[in-house]
């Protein structure tokens, strides 16, 4: 093999290694991301956040129970809202009774 072709074939080697560690890099920086928004306690997509709302959403059946939403998914904060304006649900839920029809 002529030197030409050593010093070609060597530098596309060195090329295809440096390609393949910044696309390492790269991936590792999604990854790390990836990680810390499913841990994140800000974000409202987080692991735990996630977790809970897909187990509630099994739970309550009912289409217009606690923590039900209008596109049909079920959120914790919906349905500690929910149980805490126990007026506001039934307002919501009934918009012709007046609100002295109320069962409490």
């Amino acid at each position: 093999m002529k030197t030409e072709h050593v010093i070609i074939l060597g530098g596309i080697a060195a090329a295809t290694v440096i390609y393949l560690s910044a696309k390492a890099a790269q991936t590792g920086t999604q990854m790390l991301q990836t990680i810390g928004d499913a841990v994140d306690p800000t974000n409202p997509d987080n692991i735990a956040a996630a977790g809970i709302n897909k187990v509630g959403g099994v739970l309550v059946t009912d289409p217009t129970g606690a923590g039900k939403n209008a596109d049909g998914s079920w959120t914790l904060g919906g349905w500690i809202y929910d149980v805490t304006h126990p007026q506001t649900v039934f307002q919501r839920d009934n918009p012709s009774n007046p609100i002295t029809a109320m069962p409490w």
